[in-house]
């Protein structure tokens, strides 16, 4: 005879519940009573193999704690039937899943979507996207809370309730939220529910502003142009500036603070004039061609920053002149905290003319 064998690991336990069927304790009484009398096979293959009768006879004399059953021992019915159930039910939550995701594949997929003037709009916090995305890819989340955008908004005080970040505020480079139609949000609220519902209407007026792409939801992958400043249109609730002004403040603080962060240095080229940083294209997501990215701290002096400079671009310190924002920085022994230079700031190089001449290699210079 063919048998089936496996190793239980304890002679204590000589059936084991990964191969005799070991009913589910959530089950009614009854049905457990039943899975326990037919002493059948648990549905998971996995678990068994089928061996030689010669086989068989060995491991009972050498290893009489490994279980061995007759090939033909049936499979528990229940537990069958349990399995085929849980099965179905797994391929019914899949397709709803996919139909989700379908619906929601912007959203999903953290896809740009580039706003229309007069359009109404709503945000969702960033926290419940990333949930939704967890809920989407696996069966096993079954429950998702409700949308919660309170994190959004101001908790306490005269401004109770309004806006602490200005989603028309398109300076910002990571806001914690995400951008969703008005088709989508009512397709939330109908599926998910909760709130509350932040609106946004652009009002987008080209031939004033030259605001052509306003793109939002603009994620790593993000590879176009943008309109990178504040836009005009209508929040409900509204912003709160005071608000908007504390947050600012205190990330700003924050991003001061740092140990082997990043600065990014863009040569100028000679004659060219240094942004000032107040256009509204001053910020971009990702490292642009011909930056050059710098790891420092910000407890380093401006000094350190030249020589580190220096080792990457062959600049002399002494013919540097680095620039924030349009604002020269200096002097070169105060640190780059004390400098107000961000982690992840661009520095804009500037080299003197001498420099220039030789094509930028210090150490080719006619003396």
């Amino acid at each position: 005879d063919v048998l089936a064998c496996r190793d239980p690991g304890s002679s204590a336990d000589p059936f084991g519940h990964d191969v005799v069927c070991s009913p589910d304790g959530a089950l009614l009484e009854e049905v457990q009573a039943e899975c326990r009398k037919n002493q059948g096979l648990t549905p998971d293959k996995s678990q068994r193999r089928q061996i030689r009768a010669e086989a068989a006879w060995l491991i009972r004399e050498k290893a009489p704690a490994v279980l061995v059953l007759p090939a033909t021992t049936p499979v528990c019915p229940i537990c069958s039937t349990l399995q085929e159930n849980e099965a179905e039910k797994d391929k019914q939550v899949r397709a709803e899943r996919g139909e989700l995701k379908r619906r929601l594949r912007g959203l999903y997929e953290d896809q740009s979507l580039t706003l229309k003037s007069g359009c109404e709009y709503y945000v969702v916090e960033s926290e419940w996207v990333e949930s939704l995305k967890v809920f989407i890819q696996s069966t096993k989340v079954t429950d998702l809370r409700d949308i919660d955008n309170a994190p959004l908004l101001v908790p306490e005080g005269e401004c109770a309730g309004w806006l602490r970040y200005d989603p028309l505020d398109l300076s910002e480079m990571h806001p914690p939220f995400a951008w969703v139609t008005a088709e989508d949000w009512k397709y939330l609220m109908e599926r998910f529910g909760g709130g509350p519902p932040i609106r946004v209407v652009p009002d987008i007026r080209v031939d004033v502003d030259g605001c052509v792409g306003a793109v939002v939801n603009r994620g790593p992958s993000f590879k176009g142009v943008s309109w990178t400043a504040p836009l005009p249109g209508e929040c409900h609730p509204p912003v709160c500036p005071d608000a908007v002004e504390a947050r600012k403040e205190k990330e700003r603080q924050d991003r001061l603070h740092y140990t082997q962060g990043t600065v990014s240095i863009l040569r100028q080229a000679p004659g060219a004039a240094v942004p000032n940083g107040t256009g509204g294209t001053g910020r971009r997501l990702r490292t642009r061609k011909g930056e050059t990215e710098v790891t420092v701290s910000s407890s380093e002096t401006l000094a350190a920053l030249k020589t580190r400079v220096y080792e990457a671009l062959y600049v002399s310190p002494a013919d540097q002149t680095l620039f924030l924002e349009g604002r020269e920085l200096g002097p070169a022994e105060a640190t780059l905290q004390d400098l107000g230079v961000p982690n992840g700031a661009v520095l804009h190089l500037r080299v003197a003319a001498a420099e220039d001449d030789a094509g930028g290699k210090g150490d080719e210079r006619e003396a």
